[in-house]
C-alpha cells in the first residue's frame, strides 16, 4: 500500500517509548545542581580558609589552616564514628578520588556526635550521593549515622548505618532523635 501523497509505503513504527531511567535523571540532576552550587560552595570554603589561614596564631594553626579547604574525606574518617548530617552541596570535581558517573562530588555539613564540633566532609561515593539526596528530598535530615568501613576484595566500602537512639543525648549534640 503507498500513500496517496508521495508514492512511498506507508510505514507503522511499533514499541515502546521509554523515558530516562531515575538514575539517568539523578546523574542530570547532580550535574545541574553542581553547575549551580559549586562556585559558590567554593567561595565559601575559600573564605572560611582564609579566615583560619589570617587568624592563625601558631605555625601548627597555620599549616592546619593549609589543607585542602578545610575539608575531611567522609573515607579518613575512622571506622565507627558517629556524625549528624545536616545537609549537602554539589561541587563539580575532576579529581581522580571522585571520578564517579555524576562527575561531582558531596560536601557534607555535619557534627561529630561525640562533641558537637561541626565538620565539613566530602566524599565522591555514588551511594552515599544518592542516599543524601533521598534523605533531603524526603525533608529527613538532620539524620545521625555510624561511619563504617566493610574491608572488599578490593579494600574496603565506606557505607552509613543508623545510630541507634540514646536514653540521654550526647553531650553537645542536637537533640534530634536518631531514625531508625
Amino acid at each position: 500500500m503507498t500513500s496517496a501523497r508521495n508514492n512511498e509505503p506507508d510505514t507503522t513504527v511499533t514499541g515502546t517509548v521509554t523515558g530516562p531511567t531515575q538514575f539517568e535523571r539523578f546523574v542530570q540532576y547532580a550535574k545541574d545542581r553542581a553547575a549551580v552550587e559549586g562556585s559558590l560552595v567554593g567561595d565559601e570554603l575559600t573564605e572560611s580558609q582564609m579566615e583560619r589561614i589570617l587568624t592563625a596564631t601558631t605555625q601548627e594553626e597555620l599549616d592546619n589552616a593549609m589543607k585542602l579547604a578545610g575539608l575531611t574525606g567522609l573515607k579518613d574518617l575512622a571506622d565507627g564514628t558517629e556524625i549528624q548530617i545536616n545537609g549537602y552541596h554539589l561541587v563539580p570535581g575532576s579529581r581522580s578520588e571522585f571520578a564517579n558517573k555524576l562527575g561531582v562530588f558531596a560536601v557534607i555539613d555535619a557534627q561529630l556526635v561525640s562533641n558537637g564540633a561541626e565538620i565539613k566532609l566530602d566524599t565522591g561515593i555514588l551511594r552515599i550521593i544518592g542516599y543524601l539526596r533521598m534523605c533531603e528530598a524526603n525533608g529527613w535530615f538532620p539524620v545521625q549515622r555510624i561511619v563504617k568501613k566493610i574491608p572488599t576484595g578490593n579494600g574496603e566500602m565506606v557505607t552509613l548505618e543508623p545510630l541507634t537512639e540514646r536514653a540521654i543525648p550526647v553531650a553537645g549534640s542536637r537533640s534530634v532523635p536518631a531514625d531508625n
